[in-house]
């Protein structure tokens, strides 16, 4: 249920995007859907650890209902990524994209950083039924670390050289 759920949020962002797409420019390319699918659902997956990781870090409250619903939310949304990266935009003109082509020519590192994403979240998750704050707090600074991991082989640096978001 969960899952469907997430997949439904993801597919409001990507409408919304080719929405704006094709009233801007006419019907978008398969190239141009996949992407707005892709950057759809990362920006929800931002926006669901973004709480977790400011609560981690000491710079908001820590609600533990809300890092394991985050923590549920996460593990499911991770599981889409492989369905989010299977049509290759790595030779696409006119993309604004942060993926670098490396996603698709070691797609199965790729897709096994998503698996441990998914994975991961879902011991973070687990680690909220029980476990201390502190050891929620480490199941975080865990979660983030997969992100960053693989920003690191598979997404553009931003403007000033900063690290994963």
């Amino acid at each position: 249920m969960k899952k469907k759920i997430l997949s439904l949020a993801v597919a409001g962002v990507v409408a919304v995007t080719v929405t704006a797409t094709v009233m801007g420019q006419g019907r978008p390319s398969p190239d141009e859907q996949a992407l707005a699918f892709r950057q759809g659902l990362m920006t929800v997956i931002v926006n669901v650890a973004t709480p977790m990781i400011l609560m981690q870090r000491g710079r908001m409250p820590y609600d533990g209902k809300v890092v394991a619903r985050n923590a549920r939310e996460l593990a499911g949304l991770a599981a889409i990524i492989p369905q989010a990266f299977e049509h290759d935009t790595s030779n696409a003109s006119g993309l604004k994209t942060t993926a670098l082509p490396m996603v698709w020519q070691d797609h199965d590192k790729f897709l096994a950083n998503a698996h441990k994403l998914e994975t991961q979240a879902q011991a973070l998750e687990k680690a909220t039924r029980g476990g201390s704050e502190d050891a929620v707090k480490t199941a975080i600074m865990n979660t983030a670390a997969v992100c960053g991991d693989c920003h690191m082989d598979f997404r553009q640096k931003p403007p000033g050289g900063g690290g994963a978001r």
